[in-house]
């Protein structure tokens, strides 16, 4: 039998909402770029963040669950729940 796959080979639903980016010096450092925020260039002007995501995603799940215009997404487990 083969082991269960797991949990950091899976993965995020966040990359379904932006962009998985590597830095050019240090490619095993990886960044999270929401879609919305980049086309409204909201990134260009600082007003949004480039959450590093070697780690954890937590931060850029928070960022996709805010309540404001182009987010409001919520993970696949809660949306899941809910219905």
């Amino acid at each position: 039998m083969r082991p269960l796959a797991s949990q950091r080979g899976k993965k995020s639903w966040i990359y379904l909402y932006g962009y998985r980016v590597a830095s050019r010096i240090n490619p095993r450092r990886h960044y999270f770029i929401c879609r919305f925020c980049y086309k409204q260039k909201f990134i260009d002007a600082g007003i949004c963040c480039i959450y590093e995501t070697i780690r954890s995603t937590s931060a850029a799940q928070r960022h996709l669950e805010e309540d404001k215009p182009g987010h409001g997404y919520k993970t696949p487990e809660k949306v899941d729940a809910e219905v």
